[in-house]
């Protein structure tokens, strides 16, 4: 019987060819845009370009849900059919019921077969924690080292997002319809960084500035100490890959042969 499955929800973001070949599960979170009813985020299979073009055309935000007991319940007694444990990596709980709910279910497996870790992240903050776990327990590492592992790339992961467009925390409450105005008529990008929740880093006044801006601060983390980095995009994947082969060329700089790229 193998030791330790990894289990995770789909805000890692993280590819299915990936995920496959590590073993790692993913739990799926359901959105729902414009009364549609709930339908599964691991549906859009990365495909979101068409989403967000709903989004845009709905005048409306995407409201998210956590998986349900029942996910979670199949999940976890599949797994510990071939498992002797379970240790599951979510979202952060300042953003999700997430964690929660895969808690509660965990409980009626016993502590020693299910531990349910909370991130703090999500994105490719919680992807590279799920990775470094999935990468311990494939090499034979027991339940407490996965668990230290994991704890080990959370205290080591740092993150940031450039935001593209107040629109969509104006239509989340989260800021008044002036500043959103005010943001899109002098295209200011606000640059956040996640700490259990998105928090503000900064504001740039353009796009490319702000990318300029994420460079710059990768820089800064590759010539401490950084040595994964994670690029994840809503859209315009052709942008983005352009700005990862900036950020590869920056960890070569710093970290020289040590530095290797996989798009």
């Amino acid at each position: 019987m193998a030791d330790v499955a990894i289990v995770t929800d789909s805000t890692a973001y993280l590819p299915q060819a990936l995920t496959e070949r590590l073993g790692i599960e993913v739990v799926s979170l359901y959105y729902d845009l414009g009364g549609r009813g709930a339908a599964r985020e691991s549906n859009l299979n990365g495909e979101y370009n068409s989403f967000y073009a709903d989004l845009a055309a709905s005048g409306s935000v995407a409201v998210t849900s956590s998986p349900t007991s029942e996910d979670f319940t199949a999940v976890y007694a599949r797994l510990l059919e071939s498992h002797r444990s379970v240790v599951a990596i979510c979202i952060a709980s300042a953003m999700s019921e997430t964690c929660t709910t895969a808690r509660k279910v965990a409980q009626e497996f016993g502590s020693e077969r299910v531990v349910v870790i909370d991130s703090a992240g999500v994105g490719g903050h919680l992807g590279l924690q799920v990775l470094a776990a999935a990468r311990a327990a494939s090499g034979g590492t027991n339940l407490e080292g996965v668990i230290e592992r994991v704890h080990q790339a959370r205290r080591e992961l740092k993150a940031w997002c450039l935001v593209g467009t107040l629109e969509y925390f104006r239509r989340s409450d989260r800021v008044g319809n002036a500043a959103a105005w005010i943001g899109a008529a002098l295209d200011i990008k606000p640059i956040l960084t996640i700490e259990s929740e998105l928090k503000a880093v900064e504001r740039v006044r353009t796009r490319r500035r702000g990318l300029e801006r994420l460079i710059e601060l990768m820089r800064h983390r590759a010539e401490l100490y950084a040595e994964i980095a994670d690029i994840t995009v809503s859209t315009d994947g052709r942008r983005v890959q352009v700005v990862a082969e900036e950020i590869y060329r920056e960890l070569q700089r710093a970290r020289g042969a040590q530095a290797s790229y996989n798009p």
